[in-house]
């Protein structure tokens, strides 16, 4: 876990792409950046913690599958949430986010419309490299929380509203990468969920030029 932690940090400080200026930075969640850039910490929250919160959920939810949870995450969490960051979907986040997170990702599409511009909202490949990286047990009374990494591959382009590009390139093609921590959403009957989950905090940790 520590050298997945390290990894992570070795991305993360790369801050030379339009989601440095217009997205939810490390920096902005508490639980997410404590996780990448603290060795220790990571490995606090690491594969222990993992089975701790695995058997949790298994206590709350009998029918709670990992295999079903990596899918959903995959197909499902992870495509919904970087396409509404994109588009700054301020409707679907609101739905999906517990409220720190909400309001850190409300501030940035706030500061987008304030500035006027638009990030490129292609996705060139999908989600890929799921992977559960951490838990951190929320004690008995409420569902474990869930830390997740995957990667995309953008466009590191902005555009102003006639859609000229005053950033990047729309051949400045990254890997991204994103980490999220998830729970069990506390109302997964609301009208309008997209799934069943709750995302407590949202970060790109930072991107790769492809070519």
């Amino acid at each position: 876990e520590e050298a997945a932690a390290d990894d992570a940090l070795v991305v993360s400080m790369k801050h030379d792409s339009t989601w440095d200026k217009f997205g939810t930075r490390l920096r902005d969640m508490p639980f997410l950046r404590n996780f990448f850039e603290n060795p220790y910490f990571g490995k606090l929250f690491g594969e222990t913690e993992i089975g701790k919160c695995l058997r949790e959920m298994k206590r709350i939810d009998p029918a709670f599958r990992l295999a079903e949870f990596h899918d959903t995450i995959e197909h499902v969490v992870a495509p919904k949430l970087v396409q509404a960051f994109l588009e700054g979907d301020d409707d679907l986040m609101k739905l999906q986010c517990g409220d720190a997170a909400y309001a850190t990702v409300h501030g940035v599409f706030q500061e987008r419309v304030k500035q006027k511009v638009d990030l490129d909202t292609s996705i060139l490949l999908p989600p890929r490299a799921v992977e559960l990286k951490g838990a951190r047990s929320k004690g008995e009374e409420e569902a474990p929380c869930f830390v997740w990494t995957f990667k995309t591959q953008q466009i590191n382009c902005l555009r102003d509203k006639k859609g000229n590009v005053v950033e990047g390139a729309i051949d400045d093609i990254r890997e991204v990468f994103y980490a999220i921590a998830v729970v069990k959403h506390p109302e997964p009957d609301r009208q309008g969920l997209e799934f069943p989950w709750q995302v407590e905090e949202l970060a790109i940790v930072g991107s790769n030029s492809v070519w």
